[in-house]
């Protein structure tokens, strides 16, 4: 939850001098790759600036995917228009409303690809249902792939006249289904035809969001373990129905760790839900040291008195962490702790909005995480609610299909302003206004000196606001006006709404 997890979002003002970081030498405290592409340098007013290093350039951009709105969405129209590959070929002569195939290798997979079009992929996560009508010659089977390079995903085996209607959700969990990019045609036997007469996506209806339910981040696990009963009314007070309490230490005293667990125990027979909360970012390397904490807190509470717990690791905070490498170890760590846990007690991982850009296994890393656990908290502090559904729809969506509880959360606590300047690997010397001196581990904001070769250029500078995060300085019934417009947002999966946090909350004017 911390800063940092706002910036890629943030907005461009151009170019600026890096005299305004204030330093001219920035220590390296992780590991130095041997290779940079890119520096991403993180300052504000409050603390240290921050490193991190991408090895490669990124991904080329595309252009977006074509999400259709419509209730039905005609296939087969882009389908026409979609390059065909492998060994088969379109026959529309005799009734050109329908698109026919011809397949004559079935050792090379008839594709059709979404090339040279104004999009390259279609986003398909918000149907439910593909209607196919239409004749095979023999068995063909007609799939789905989000990727040239991976395996396609069945959809139907036809022959003979067909008109069926396929449910999308057993697949959705096996590609990614924003970002289909071709549709493959496989033959049992050779030569195959096959024609389509209908191909349409289908979406139900939209459904309002099932929660309206508040909860409240409470850090200070030292205050509310000496007052639990003030922590109970103050929920009362703000209308709120969980809460989620910072374990303590593993050095803190046993007497500490009782009183906490009786923290949990107390707001549980009062009704409230209660989390233990916990996480840190070295967590993806070894997460024992959670699971011993969570181990220990077990032992002290009765299973029904502890709703969850919920884990707030961002491993992208780490000066060593290898984007996108590391997001493996973060899943992997995740799997672990749920295993550990058992089914004895829920697991809620909190995550940045901005999981949904970011790719692993083949797939976006917040529906990686979605798979893995019962339900997820999005860092989507914004104080616009329009830009907050922005970007949270895509996390929402996958949430409505796999039926995992999302909650969403805002700030109400001071921010401060922060930038982000981004380096290049520059080649040509006298453009380059900073260098990487790696014998003395840090990044030196002035031209490189002669003789060095490893130099960088600005190639951009953000600046992230505090008035578009928090509701600091703002009342509670604007608070509340957000809340109860995302409360309308149309999404089963849609659990209620986290404040970070209590005090913040409290500090706001009537």
């Amino acid at each position: 939850m911390k800063f940092t997890s706002f910036l890629s979002s943030a907005i461009l003002i151009g170019l600026s001098s890096l005299s305004s970081v204030g330093a001219e030498d920035i220590p390296i405290l992780g590991d130095i790759p041997s290779k940079i592409y890119e520096i991403d340098l993180t300052y504000s007013e409050t603390g240290p600036p921050r490193l991190s290093f991408r090895s490669t350039p990124p991904a080329r951009p595309t252009p977006p995917p074509l999400r259709p709105s419509t209730a039905q969405f005609d296939l087969l129209s882009v389908l026409k228009a979609m390059k065909l590959a492998g060994s088969c070929q379109s026959t529309d002569i005799e009734r050109p409303e329908n698109l026919t195939v011809a397949i004559r290798d079935r050792a090379r997979p008839c594709q059709a690809i979404m090339t040279g079009q104004s999009f390259t992929a279609i986003d398909v996560l918000s149907y439910a249902t593909v209607v196919l009508k239409g004749h095979a010659s023999t068995p063909v089977t007609i799939a789905l792939a989000h990727d040239l390079d991976q395996p396609p995903v069945a959809i139907a085996k036809v022959t003979g006249h067909f008109d069926i209607r396929v449910a999308l959700k057993p697949m959705i969990g096996r590609l990614d289904p924003t970002h289909i990019m071709t549709i493959v045609f496989e033959a049992d036997a050779e030569p195959a035809t096959l024609t389509l007469a209908r191909f349409l996506l289908e979406r139900t209806s939209a459904q309002p969001a099932t929660g309206s339910r508040k909860g409240f981040w409470v850090w200070d696990y030292r205050a509310v373990a000496a007052d639990p009963e003030g922590l109970i009314q103050d929920c009362r007070r703000a209308g709120v129905t969980r809460i989620l309490v910072q374990m303590p230490d593993r050095k803190d005293p046993d007497a500490l760790w009782s009183a906490y667990a009786h923290v949990l125990e107390r707001a549980a027979s009062s009704g409230l839900e209660a989390f233990a909360l916990d996480g840190y970012p070295e967590a993806i390397y070894d997460p024992t040291p959670l699971i011993e904490k969570i181990s220990r807190l077990r032992l002290l509470l009765p299973p029904e008195h502890m709703s969850g717990v919920q884990l707030d690791i961002e491993p992208y905070l780490l000066g060593r962490f290898s984007d996108p490498e590391d997001y493996s170890l973060y899943l992997r760590a995740i799997e672990k702790i749920k295993a550990h846990l058992g089914g004895h007690a829920r697991l809620s991982i909190v995550m940045p909005f901005w999981f949904s850009a970011k790719t692993v296994h083949h797939r976006p890393l917040d529906f990686e995480v979605i798979d893995r656990v019962d339900e997820v908290a999005v860092m989507s502090y914004r104080t616009d609610v329009d830009d907050l559904r922005d970007i949270t729809e895509h996390t929402l969506g996958y949430g409505d299909v796999v039926g995992v509880p999302i909650w969403l959360a805002v700030e109400t606590r001071p921010l401060p302003v922060d930038r982000q300047v981004t380096l290049i690997h520059e080649p040509r010397l006298n453009m380059a206004n900073a260098y990487v001196d790696r014998a003395g581990r840090r990044l030196v904001l002035t031209p490189p000196p002669p003789g060095h070769t490893e130099g960088f250029r600005v190639a951009h500078e953000i600046i992230v606001r505090p008035e578009r995060l928090t509701f600091a300085g703002k009342r509670r019934r604007e608070v509340q006006a957000a809340l109860d417009t995302i409360f309308g947002f149309p999404h089963t999966s849609l659990a209620g709404v986290l404040i970070h946090d209590m005090p913040g909350y409290f500090s706001l004017t009537e």
